[in-house]
């Protein structure tokens, strides 16, 4: 997990509901990647998401 006081990154099996929640709170969602599962490990596909925390306290 890569983590900075600006950044944050969010690992989910589905990357929609994750950054309409981060968007809502007033993040900016700068990067996403879904990837399809390798069937050896995974049954879902794995997104990862790239957010910027706003300004708030």
């Amino acid at each position: 997990m890569f983590e900075s006081s600006a950044t944050r990154v969010v690992r989910a099996s589905t990357s929609c509901g994750v950054a309409d929640l981060l968007s809502r709170a007033g993040n900016t969602v700068t990067a996403r990647m879904v990837r399809e599962p390798d069937e050896r490990w995974d049954r879902v596909p794995q997104a990862y998401l790239l957010a910027t925390k706003s300004g708030r306290p």
